[in-house]
């Protein structure tokens, strides 16, 4: 089992708002949109990368893995007003009969068709390498939230 805290893309935010630029008219709705977790060997540029593109190279592969990742079921939102922690939030996500390794894994929002507009919004690392052989390889979100946001 892979655990570990979320944290944020550094244009997530800007993203969310619909872009730094106004050609840019990019905004998810995190119920509804196809939003998934994909299993990475990498640990992304939390900095730089803005968009699947960035980082799809550094997908895995494996028996068991479905690229492109899967989708996050049972998704919520809610807001602390006691702690103003926004919670971003979805059920844990596990590969069945699974041969894989991985050492972090992106949230992003597939819907757009091409990966120069599927936005990353988060990533999970794992602060190493972990495996499964021939069994489930489970991601167990934090108990605060798979994303979180304190306004101050």
């Amino acid at each position: 089992m892979a655990t570990g805290i979320g944290k944020w893309f550094g244009q997530a935010v800007i993203s969310f708002v619909g872009g730094s630029l106004e050609s840019e008219n990019r905004r998810t709705d995190f119920l509804s949109n196809d939003m998934r977790l994909a299993l990475l060997d990498a640990v992304p540029d939390q900095n730089t990368a803005k968009v699947w593109a960035d980082i799809a190279d550094t997908e895995i592969e494996g028996p068991g893995y479905t690229p492109g990742g899967q989708a996050l079921t049972n998704k919520t939102l809610g807001f602390s007003s006691a702690t103003r922690v926004t919670k971003f939030d979805a059920d844990d996500v596990a590969w069945d009969n699974a041969t894989i390794s991985a050492t972090a894994a992106a949230i992003y929002d597939n819907s757009p068709a091409a990966d120069g507009d599927k936005i990353l919004y988060g990533f999970i690392d794992f602060q190493g390498v972990r495996s499964s052989d021939t069994n489930e390889f489970r991601i167990q979100f934090d108990p605060a939230g798979l994303l979180t946001s304190t306004a101050s």
